[in-house]
């Protein structure tokens, strides 16, 4: 429950991010967006990810938020995060005014007691870390394992949140149930987007794993088969009970404690393409939306053991959805083979920077590029020297529809003007080359 004063203070800070929301600039970003995915981007993009730390840094909950209640709260932190990107930031954000109201829902886990909390959270709600106890410590405790079931839906909880939300935002902000980004809700169990391999390595524990590849195949294959039945079981369950929404927009997620985009780190997804022809609004599917998968724990595998191991799961994976994205921090310079020729719907490639951006460039120009250069240290940032890598870059990138990831580091530093600065900068720098 909120105050008087909290509501009132609430619907002040709707009536700025409402207001905020329709300068026509942002239309110009979404048709930017929608150019993009279409090949036909006039410019370099620029996506600016910020990680839950660097944002406790430049807006620290105890100094900037005022309602109590766990959940406005959240709501509250989310509208003062995209005002002040959108007030800030010289990324190709896109303003929203939309709410999104979780549905509650949860899946039952893999395995019993192998995630334990580990640290304190900050400020009781925004974060939390955790250790992993990999269960199948040996080949025998494959039986242990268990396909992810929904142990758990309250429409009648999820309605209730949704009315209290719209009691104070409905007439000033569109509000709607549901999560836009896939795997937020049920994060724990299903991982990053969509990819088995982060949650492979957590039950199985990373080192063990790159043993399996070489010591126990079939049995690597038996648990990898297994959990693909799983994560296809799990999206029929989403479809049966309406817990899919679309995500083909530029809504920054946060309000489950994190932020991401419906493509992962790579962009957003504000598209065209997106739904389908036969798009029924009462019953989306994931052939509606938009899938994101990667195989960051594999970097150091190769391509032959990446393809049996990873991707060959998660291809059916990935033919469920309209349009995919792939790949995290995984160098993929001698992987793009196996990307393109089997990921279907395939429309981005993440090219973090231990990649060769020119082999990345010169391979991937039938597919949207999102460059993740390296983020220095806050401490030992050079503007000048900033400049010089983001127009080599930008040369390299002159003829592919690319995003350029500016993201902050973990930690800022007290340097809060740091994100707004290299923002800022990308952007010259783009511009610059759109107009050659």
């Amino acid at each position: 429950m909120i105050t008087i004063e909290e509501k009132k203070y609430l619907r002040e800070l709707a009536k700025k991010l409402r207001d905020l929301a329709q300068d026509e600039k942002w239309r110009q970003r979404e048709q930017d967006w929608i150019d993009l995915y279409n090949h036909k981007s006039r410019r370099t993009l620029i996506y600016s990810f910020v990680f839950d730390d660097a944002w406790l840094e430049i807006l620290h909950p105890s100094k900037t938020l005022r309602v109590k209640d766990p959940m406005f709260r959240k709501i509250e932190f989310d509208i003062i995060k995209r005002i002040y990107r959108a007030e800030h930031f010289a990324c190709d954000t896109v303003l929203y005014p939309d709410l999104y109201v979780p549905i509650e829902y949860r899946f039952s886990d893999w395995a019993d007691n192998f995630v334990k909390p580990y640290g304190a959270a900050v400020e009781g709600e925004l974060r939390t870390t955790a250790v992993y106890h990999p269960v199948l410590e040996t080949t025998a405790d494959i039986k242990k394992l268990r396909k992810p079931k929904l142990e758990y839906l309250d429409w009648k909880k999820t309605d209730e949140n949704y009315e209290a939300v719209s009691d104070v935002f409905g007439e000033l902000l569109p509000v709607h149930k549901g999560c836009p980004f896939i795997g937020s809700t049920d994060f724990r169990v299903f991982g990053w987007g969509l990819s088995i391999i982060d949650v492979l390595c957590e039950l199985r524990g990373l080192e063990q794993v790159f043993y399996d590849i070489y010591e126990e195949p079939e049995f690597l294959h038996e648990v990898l088969s297994f959990m693909q039945e799983g994560y296809l079981d799990y999206i029929d369950t989403m479809e049966k009970e309406h817990l899919f929404v679309l995500n083909n927009n530029g809504y920054y997620h946060s309000l489950s404690g994190g932020e991401a985009s419906p493509v992962g780190e790579n962009g957003l997804g504000i598209t065209d393409r997106l739904p389908g022809k036969d798009f029924d609004p009462q019953n989306v599917k994931a052939k509606d939306l938009w899938g994101y998968m990667q195989e960051q724990e594999f970097t150091a595998v190769g391509a032959d053991a990446r393809y049996e191991f990873a991707i060959k799961y998660q291809k059916a994976i990935s033919e469920r959805f309209g349009a995919v994205t792939y790949g995290c921090c995984e160098n993929n310079d001698f992987n793009y083979d196996n990307i393109t020729e089997n990921i279907s719907n395939l429309e981005v490639v993440s090219v973090p920077y231990v990649s060769d951006i020119r082999i990345a460039a010169e391979r991937l120009k039938d597919y949207v590029m999102a460059w993740r250069p390296l983020q220095t240290p806050v401490s030992s940032f050079n503007e000048e020297e900033f400049r010089r890598k983001t127009m080599e870059h930008m040369e390299i990138m002159k003829d592919n529809n690319a995003v350029y990831w500016c993201g902050a580091p973990l930690t800022l530093e007290g340097h809060p003007e740091y994100i707004d600065k290299t923002t800022k900068i990308v952007r010259e720098c783009a511009e610059y080359y759109a107009r050659r």
